[in-house]
């Protein structure tokens, strides 16, 4: 069984390498959605800043 560090390291990939919503992303690495939530809040600036199509992206 994985670590909550190595189910949360996997989460940060699929919310960085797909669009899946954060109940699935949870119901896969089987922890709360609020769990996903605060990750996706961590890394989505970080994200915006290398998405061109992004509204936040910075040139």
């Amino acid at each position: 069984m994985r670590t909550l560090e190595g189910k949360r390291n996997a989460a940060r990939k699929l919310i960085a390498r797909t669009e899946m919503d954060d109940q699935m992303i949870a119901d896969i690495e089987e922890f709360p959605v609020e769990e996903v939530e605060k990750l996706r809040a961590e890394i989505q600036p970080a994200l915006s800043k290398h998405d061109p199509t992004s509204p936040d992206s910075k040139p």
